[in-house]
């Protein structure tokens, strides 16, 4: 359908702009390409639905992701201050690339540093955890070009901490039921 061929027309224009071959979820593509345009700001909603209209997604599933708020009018990514402490990867039933690089960023920060985020790592899975910080690395980028400090060295901290991170995720217990 004419609607697939989009979607996979915007995936392969996605990861050509990415320049990444990491596989992203479309919540993720918009949120990359929401942030390379407006960062964490707040912008009109009609905005947020054009983009989201272009990759076949909705305002509403952003919000439901955990990753994107809207309110009066406005709307805007959430910045990873402002996602909740006790999420758990294994229990999200709309799991984005964007979120968990978000989770791994507020955990080392705020968290309980390294080991915190090797246990979000860990219950992510192998892969996701890997493109997560491959994502970060994407995301210094585009910092780095629009002189967004801050928000470079916040993805730097993952980017710099993840084999230190990667050696502790065999310290986080199999049995573990509870991540916090």
């Amino acid at each position: 359908t004419v609607r697939t061929a989009l979607q996979l027309i915007n995936a392969e224009l996605d990861r050509v702009q990415e320049n990444s071959d990491i596989e992203m979820d479309s919540d993720t593509r918009f949120c990359i390409q929401w942030f390379d345009t407006y960062g964490f700001d707040d912008k009109p909603y009609g905005e947020a639905e054009t983009l989201a209209q272009a990759k076949d997604i909705s305002v509403d599933g952003l919000v439901n992701a955990g990753v994107f708020s809207a309110d009066s009018g406005k709307a805007k990514l959430k910045y990873w201050i402002d996602m909740p402490a006790d999420w758990d990867p294994r229990l999200d039933k709309r799991l984005t690339l964007w979120e968990c690089t978000h989770h791994l960023v507020r955990e080392l920060i705020e968290g309980d540093g390294q080991l915190g985020a090797a246990k979000l790592a860990k219950f992510m899975g192998p892969q996701k955890a890997d493109e997560a910080k491959e994502l970060a690395y994407q995301l210094y980028h585009i910092c780095d070009k629009r002189s967004w400090a801050k928000h470079a060295a916040d993805y730097n901290t993952l980017v710099s901490n993840w084999a230190d991170i990667k050696s502790q995720i065999p310290n986080v217990s199999e049995g573990q039921e509870t991540l916090f």
